[in-house]
């Protein structure tokens, strides 16, 4: 007679053997059959692959492997919720808390993971339709794509946030990427400025992201672009294109581009300052970026670019922005801006002068002339001194001018003396 616990261990054994069978991977089902042709018995097989024998003889039986695959059970507790469950699923963003609390006021009695592990194939497969996207290809210059990332960077001994505004152009593929400190407006229009500069001119339409530099609401789905991005686009003439709201795949050129300056450029690197960073920026452009194979097109970005039909902006001029501020120029010949320092020529000292921020370059103007330029500084309470601001100073007021006699002396008379001869005396005494 055999007793209920030897019963329930010898079925334990056998439940254990035929899910062995079933779940025997590609690599071990390869070794049987391999083992097999050899002429090597089945048990001889089993001790050698340290395997049960019904498992050889499973495989054998099989014409080809199978990945394993649980079966589902006919009946559960949440069974009978099942149909409401997957309606409601997508209405409550797929959160089985929530779906958990509604279904115990439902009656249903399981636990809490069993909702979990239903809803997440929910979740995936919602999931796949959101991220399903056609790729859209764009005839040469019609379309351009912006955006910003930002990445911790080494400039000298200090670890600094910086955010690189890049453009591609959809055609050909090819990148522009520029550093700054920040993704203020001024930065925005300065990068776009370098850009076409770079390209040698624009495509007819850029897409865009929902940014508040360019978007500053939206009314019923209508945007309303920020009033100074939307004269800067009418000032070079291209037009505007903006992504559906949270749905970045639309610009997925410039996404990657973005991507690869950050996995590709900046790993490893250290730079003096930001100057050297965007001189070290615009040569990876040149020497890597434009001359890979890229994956999509098959072709080097920079042999596409010769079919570009850009925007000829030669005779555009450059855009002003008009935020300057007013300083007034201390003894010392500096300005204060930001909570930094910055020199000016001394001839100006005491004299106000107006102070233009375009992207990271501090411009410095007396009316129209543009009287001195520094690279924005990080932080505050530092100085940036132009030496050549100061030349002639010392020499101008420590320089020994002739001495001269007093010019305006009241009691002096100015008159010509006459000169007589002295004969004219013995003359009168005679008389």
């Amino acid at each position: 007679m055999v007793h209920a616990d030897e019963q329930h261990h010898v079925e334990h054994c056998l439940q254990h053997t035929r899910l062995e069978a079933d779940m025997v991977d590609r690599n071990k089902y390869g070794a049987i059959w391999e083992l097999f042709k050899c002429g090597v018995p089945k048990k001889q097989i089993a001790r050698q692959l340290e395997v049960d024998v019904k498992t050889v003889r499973t495989a054998l039986n099989k014409p080809q492997w199978d990945r394993y695959k649980r079966q589902k059970p006919e009946s559960t507790v949440l069974s009978q919720f099942e149909e409401w469950a997957t309606s409601r699923a997508p209405e409550v963003n797929f959160n089985a808390a929530i779906l958990f609390r509604e279904l115990k006021d439902s009656g249903y009695t399981g636990c809490y993971d069993t909702v979990k592990l239903f809803v997440r194939p929910l979740r995936n497969e919602h999931r796949k339709h959101l991220d399903a996207v056609m790729r859209f290809e764009t005839a040469p210059g019609k379309q351009g794509q912006v955006d910003w990332g930002s990445a911790q960077v080494w400039l000298g001994e200090t670890r600094v946030r910086i955010h690189f505004f890049a453009m591609v152009l959809g055609y050909s593929r090819r990148l522009f990427g520029r550093a700054y400190l920040d993704e203020r407006l001024q930065s925005l229009l300065a990068g776009h400025q370098e850009a076409f500069s770079w390209f040698g001119g624009s495509p007819k339409e850029l897409l865009y992201d929902n940014p508040k530099t360019i978007v500053v609401e939206r009314n019923d789905r209508v945007p309303t672009l920020h009033p100074t991005f939307a004269d800067f686009a009418g000032h070079y003439g291209f037009t505007p294109k903006l992504c559906t709201p949270y749905r970045p795949q639309t610009k997925g050129k410039i996404e990657s581009g973005v991507k690869y300056i950050k996995r590709n450029f900046l790993p490893g690197r250290r730079f003096l300052d930001l100057d050297h960073l965007n001189r070290e920026l615009e040569r990876w452009l040149v020497e890597v970026a434009d001359t890979r194979s890229h994956g999509t097109t098959g072709c080097r970005p920079i042999e596409r670019f010769a079919e570009e039909k850009l925007l000829d902006l030669k005779s555009v001029p450059p855009y002003r922005l008009e935020t300057a501020l007013t300083r007034q120029v201390a003894r010392d010949c500096m300005i204060t801006f930001g909570g930094n320092r910055y020199s000016v020529p001394w001839r100006f000292a005491g004299q106000s002068v107006r102070v233009e921020l375009w992207g990271d370059e501090v411009r410095i103007l007396s009316g129209e002339e543009m009287i001195a330029t520094h690279a924005k500084l990080c932080g505050t309470g530092s100085q940036s001194s132009d030496p050549a601001h100061y030349q002639g100073l010392f020499r101008e007021r420590f320089e020994k001018k002739p001495e001269e006699p007093p010019r305006f002396d009241p009691w002096w008379k100015d008159e010509q003396v006459e000169f007589r001869d002295l004969g004219i005396y013995d003359f009168v005494a005679n008389l």
